[in-house]
């Protein structure tokens, strides 16, 4: 993974293809993307050049504030000319809500029909191994699994349908976690949500960005394999992670059976609680490779 791995762009250049192939195909299925959802590339070099045509009004203000430059270590570009600009205009297409279920389906990606095993068959032919699974209430349940290679830490969500009169569990959100060093700043963002930057002790070398990737049923989040097939081209594994990519808790948003009275304060720190005893659980080989850094709380 990262700038040396040809795989991983063959892999992003293969899902534009397929996915405008589909587009061309089903012109009608395919819905505008929000205003505001562009790359934050193209979107800097609009604010160069109006920068550039206003230079004159540094005689009238004064010299610009120095602001945070960017090390030169992850402003390379890992793929560059006609095909980068492709992909910068592709990637927001395909980065929430407005991603076609049929197109979602033809990637092989999650749909609002998709179910716990659909997702695990996912990570599976992802490159990830399954790791012992979890409980965190009768009613919710995870299936964690690995991605030696490349770091990454996944988390399969089920909870107990409402309205399945089998009683049967119902994906509710995949979320891959991970730490990395950045190498395509732009590509990354652009491709990628719920990945921040986290700066090193050491500006001028590396920058590290820490955070997760979510796949929902329905594809409100956009494509999975998309966002893991950017994350392992613009970036390349930290590991053991130096930064903790999980800054809330697994699972629900809540866990039930609190007490009526519980406060927020307390909600927090029960889903916090039965993190860290999953956490806590994992085998010790994973431990060994991730580190100590799984967690802020």
């Amino acid at each position: 993974m990262g700038i040396d791995s040809g795989p991983a762009l063959a892999r992003l250049h293969a899902l534009m293809v397929q996915s405008r192939r589909w587009r061309e195909q089903h012109p009608d299925q395919v819905a505008a993307v929000p205003p505001g959802y562009v790359s934050t590339e193209k979107s800097r070099r609009v604010e160069d050049e109006a920068a550039a045509a206003f230079d004159w009004s540094r005689l009238v203000y004064g010299q610009w504030p120095e602001y945070l430059a960017w090390p030169q270590s992850t402003l390379q570009q890992v793929v560059g000319g006609p095909v980068r600009e492709q992909l910068l205009d592709w990637l927001p297409e395909m980065a929430g809500w407005w991603v076609p279920q049929a197109e979602l389906a033809a990637l092989g990606d999650l749909t609002r029909d998709s179910t716990g095993q659909d997702a695990r068959q996912l990570l599976l032919e992802e490159g990830f191994s399954p790791l012992p699974g979890a409980v965190l209430h009768p009613c919710h349940r995870l299936q964690l699994m690995l991605h030696a290679a490349d770091g990454l830490l996944a988390e399969i969500h089920e909870a107990e349908s409402l309205v399945d009169p089998a009683g049967g569990f119902e994906l509710r959100h995949v979320r891959v976690y991970g730490c990395v060093k950045i190498l395509d700043r732009d590509l990354l963002h652009t491709g990628t949500h719920g990945i921040s930057n986290v700066l090193d002790g050491d500006r001028q070398r590396t920058r590290f960005a820490a955070g997760r990737l979510t796949g929902l049923p329905g594809g409100g989040a956009g494509s999975l394999r998309v966002a893991l097939a950017v994350l392992r081209a613009a970036t390349r594994p930290a590991l053991p992670w130096p930064h903790p990519p999980i800054t809330t808790w697994m699972g629900p948003g809540s866990l039930p059976g609190l007490p009526a009275d519980s406060t927020h304060e307390d909600t927090v720190a029960a889903s916090t609680a039965a993190t860290r005893r999953v956490l806590d659980d994992l085998p010790r080989h994973v431990h060994e490779l991730l580190g100590p850094n799984l967690m802020t709380r």
